[in-house]
């Protein structure tokens, strides 16, 4: 009953989420993502049997990596904006390009390394078994996520992004 409720929910959230602009933003995006947080959280603490003290230590980490994801996606989109303009010039910059690539392999780094820290700090609130589970939930989680969403834009006729 529950798991039908959190469907209808997203279903709702999705569906109703219409395309902003050309950066694929939607206006109901932010209340979905609420909603994708909140079940995963749920999820999460079933699966893995979580106590209260650990989902205490692990929303704060996760709410940074959601924030963390999402201003690398920005700031990856913005430099990969500039490389397409500097590269549809007649002539393009190589300094410029350099410069762009540069920039974009240190923000990939330095990503990577925030990542990796808040990933540990997650994993050392798990024992070894809710580790383990934890590893696959990410990944099980993630693919149910992304086909929950093909399908709600499948139905209602949106583009793939």
């Amino acid at each position: 009953m529950r798991r039908l409720l959190v469907f209808a929910v997203l279903t709702v959230a999705v569906a109703s989420a219409q395309p902003r602009n050309g950066m694929g933003e939607m206006p109901g995006s932010e209340r979905a993502m609420e909603m994708i947080r909140a079940m995963r959280i749920m999820r999460m603490r079933e699966r893995l049997n979580l106590s209260d003290e650990q989902v205490a230590a692990l929303l704060p980490r996760l709410s940074r990596r959601d924030s963390l994801m999402i201003s690398h996606r920005k700031a990856q989109a913005e430099d990969f904006q500039l490389l397409k303009q500097e590269l549809a010039k007649s002539n393009p910059s190589e300094s410029k390009l350099k410069e762009i690539m540069d920039r974009l392999k240190k923000e990939e780094d330095e990503h990577h390394q925030q990542m990796t820290r808040l990933r540990d700090e997650m994993l050392s609130v798990l024992s070894v078994e809710q580790q383990a589970k934890f590893v696959i939930f990410e990944v099980e989680f993630e693919r149910e996520i992304r086909r929950f969403i093909k399908r709600i834009r499948e139905r209602h006729g949106m583009e793939e992004r």
